[in-house]
């Protein structure tokens, strides 16, 4: 972008100085000067515009590349190990259950009683 315009304000000097030098009328060359300044502005504008439209372009694929990935890691489903973590670490109610119990509230507060309980040791279940 910079050698277009370091090559339009070249171009737009000499042309200056031969309108100047080709003995015409001030007001003919403060035209022409004036419609290539507007030619250089609309050149600088559309170059300008296409920058832009290209760096939209790859922000918007960028914007669908990361949208993506954070679809594909939100559904991609747990691992077997992370499974296994989550059922091994005890939920804050755990046992609450077992504990706010009446009789085991009882069983507790005497000295030496035996306290049975009844169920399948195999079940591992503690909500």
């Amino acid at each position: 972008m910079l050698k277009v315009f370091k090559r339009v304000a070249s171009r737009r000097i000499k042309d200056y100085f031969f309108v100047l030098c080709g003995n015409t009328d001030v007001k003919d060359a403060l035209k022409k000067l004036e419609a290539l300044a507007m030619k250089e502005q609309r050149t600088a504008t559309a170059d300008i515009h296409m920058d832009v439209r290209n760096v939209q372009s790859e922000v918007v694929e960028i914007l669908d590349i990361t949208v993506n990935n954070d679809l594909h890691s939100w559904l991609d489903p747990p691992t077997q190990r992370s499974i296994d973590d989550e059922k091994k670490r005890p939920q804050d109610s755990s046992c609450r259950w077992f504990f706010d119990d009446a009789e085991f509230k009882n069983w507790k507060a005497c000295d030496n009683g035996i306290y049975w309980v009844y169920g399948n040791g195999a079940s591992q279940s503690s909500s």
